[in-house]
């Protein structure tokens, strides 16, 4: 009896053989690299960490924010430490096993997000980099708002011209050549505009009829409203140029979140003061938010 426990022990694959054999990799090379994705995938995406150790550049990835900037924060690919086999194997899966790889920049002297994309770009080969999905530069709530509180003093003073700027050069490039790969950068396109929901979205219609050709004739039906809006843009575009951005390089909205209630009451008001008809105001905003949504979802 104790013979036949001390066998069916040894035979269990979660408790490791005396001799020292790997279970895991007796199993075919395809069903192993499915493992290792579902250890490696976190929901919400990596977010990505740019360290030196002994003089040498390395990225880390983490499952959140809080680990990837605390001294004590572990990364997501542990295994990668366990023998030469597990490394050689997991290496870089995680990048192919997440939709996102995150940067953010935390310190007001520290790298932009995307100055450590592009540093993390020129540390990855070819095939790691066909393997990404989706990117996002970000930077920390405090980090914005300090750095939309910088745009509008530009602006007051003078100081911005509002030309597109040559930040993002690298990252348009990097779209450029691997159209698969949508790459997420931040917008502070609101900031002159207040931060009410009618501002914001005028702003990003503004933005999108700029940089994207966009036509809101059928959304924005109040004329006054959108032939104002269309000057401003030809102005802008008079004195900046015309400039069209790529497809997968899309902007976020400055805040994700929003209300839908309040949203509605904000445009509600403003339909009542161009006099849009009573009955047709409800379909209207619905379809002034429909568009909202999907900017905060899939980005400017």
């Amino acid at each position: 009896m104790a013979e036949t426990e001390k066998q069916q022990k040894v035979q269990d694959p979660s408790v490791p053989p005396a001799h020292g054999t790997c279970h895991l990799f007796q199993l075919p090379g395809e069903l192993r690299n499915r493992i290792y994705e579902l250890a490696l995938h976190v929901p919400g995406g990596l977010f990505c960490q740019y360290v030196k150790e002994d003089e040498k550049q390395c990225f880390k990835m983490y499952a959140s924010l809080e680990a990837a900037t605390s001294a004590n924060g572990v990364e997501v690919n542990q295994m990668k430490y366990v023998s030469r086999q597990f490394h050689f194997e997991t290496a870089s899966l995680d990048l192919k096993a997440n939709d996102a790889i995150i940067f953010t920049r935390t310190d007001p002297l520290g790298p932009h997000a995307n100055a450590q994309f592009m540093q993390f770009l020129a540390a990855c080969s070819d095939i790691q980099k066909s393997r990404l999905r989706r990117i996002e530069l970000t930077e920390t709530a405090e980090l914005r708002d300090e750095s939309r509180r910088k745009l509008v003093g530009a602006v007051v003073e003078g100081r911005y011209s509002g030309k597109k700027s040559k930040h993002y050069k690298g990252s348009r490039a990097f779209c450029t050549a691997y159209p698969k790969t949508i790459v997420y950068a931040p917008t502070y396109c609101d900031t002159t505009r207040g931060q009410t929901y009618v501002g914001k979205f005028i702003s990003g219609a503004m933005f999108k009829m700029h940089y994207r050709n966009a036509d809101y004739s059928k959304v924005i039906r109040i004329p006054t409203l959108l032939s104002r809006m269309r000057e401003k843009v030809e102005k802008k575009r008079e004195r900046d140029g015309r400039f069209q951005e790529l497809e997968n390089f899309r902007y976020r909205m400055p805040d994700p979140t929003f209300v839908e209630e309040d949203f509605r009451e904000e445009w509600r008001k403003v339909a009542k003061l161009f006099q849009v008809p009573e009955e047709e105001i409800e379909e209207y905003v619905k379809g002034l938010l429909g568009v909202f949504r999907e900017w905060v979802e899939r980005g400017l």
